[in-house]
């Protein structure tokens, strides 16, 4: 008999695995068994958790979504409104190394939206989840009529960003991310 697997721990394997895959080799190499090579292991590996590519697609987005919702909850303890706006365009910049490898995952990702349902799935549900905290972070501080607009700007802003980041990671820093970010919350009166 099999040992149990621990599910959430599998699950967080298998995106950590697909985003790396995506990153590094792009969306035609997600499938289960180049995720199963990734991961070490037989197919398996990944069928017991996800039995077919929209399901995968829709577990990582699943995931991502729920990782998003406790990492931001953690780093905004204890912070005001608007530190906590300027905490969550932070996350949402590729500040890192790392974060950079994900978002190129990400953004290779994007690119097949048009030819795969599944992907499209993906890419709506990760916008809405992005404009919906944007929308939750600006509500204390922006008058009604302007939220809409401002959740426009600002997730145009941090799209910008990650794609010139992945065009161009030299040339897009950490300091230079940071000093864009400013400057627009000033622009905005935000700071």
């Amino acid at each position: 008999m099999p040992a149990p697997i621990d599910r959430a721990k599998r699950e967080q394997e298998i995106a950590e695995a697909a985003f790396r895959l995506l990153s590094e080799r792009g969306p035609a190499a997600l499938t289960l068994k180049a995720l199963a090579a990734e991961l070490g292991g037989s197919i398996t590996l990944v069928t017991h958790v996800y039995a077919n590519r929209a399901a995968l697609l829709k577990g990582i987005t699943d995931h991502a979504v729920a990782d998003y919702d406790r990492e931001l909850a953690h780093l905004e303890r204890g912070a005001d409104d608007r530190r906590r706006l300027r905490i969550l365009l932070e996350w949402m910049l590729p500040l890192t190394a790392e974060e950079q490898r994900r978002e190129r995952g990400r953004v290779m990702l994007v690119t097949q939206r048009e030819s795969d349902l599944n992907v499209n799935a993906f890419y709506v549900a990760m916008d809405r989840k992005m404009r919906q905290l944007l929308h939750d972070h600006l509500a204390p501080l922006v008058p009604p009529e302007r939220i809409e607009s401002t959740v426009e700007l600002l997730r145009t802003m941090a799209n910008g960003v990650v794609l010139s980041v992945t065009e161009r990671p030299t040339k897009w820093t950490r300091k230079r991310q940071l000093a864009l970010l400013d400057d627009t919350l000033d622009l905005l009166g935000l700071r």
